[in-house]
């Protein structure tokens, strides 16, 4: 029998942009490459959690957009039981979404 594990935490997106340099204070530069990746603490130990086997149950809250949708969908997928407070009047880019990341070639 899997070992029963509660977790409270967050869920956050990441943005990575590849690039050839950081940007300065007021300058817009083109990435050459964009990535999208889940994260938060919580949700990142539910997900290891649950991929090494176990009984997880991870309560945390997501907007109610496509990243919040993105967020339930991962969860289902990996068995991960949520207790997740969908938020009616916020959306993901204010609740789950982190800065973004630049990666240098």
């Amino acid at each position: 029998m899997a070992q029963q594990i509660g977790i409270v935490g967050s869920y956050n997106v990441g943005f990575f942009f590849k690039g050839n340099s950081h940007p300065v204070v007021g300058e817009i530069i083109m990435a050459d490459e964009f990535k999208e990746s889940y994260g938060g603490n919580g949700s990142n130990q539910a997900i290891a959690a649950a991929s090494f086997g176990g009984d997880v149950s991870f309560l945390g809250s997501v907007g109610k957009d496509k990243y919040g949708g993105d967020a339930l969908a991962l969860y289902d997928k990996l068995g991960v039981i949520e207790s997740i407070h969908s938020l009616e009047e916020i959306h993901s880019m204010s609740q789950t979404v982190e800065p973004t990341v630049t990666v240098l070639k």
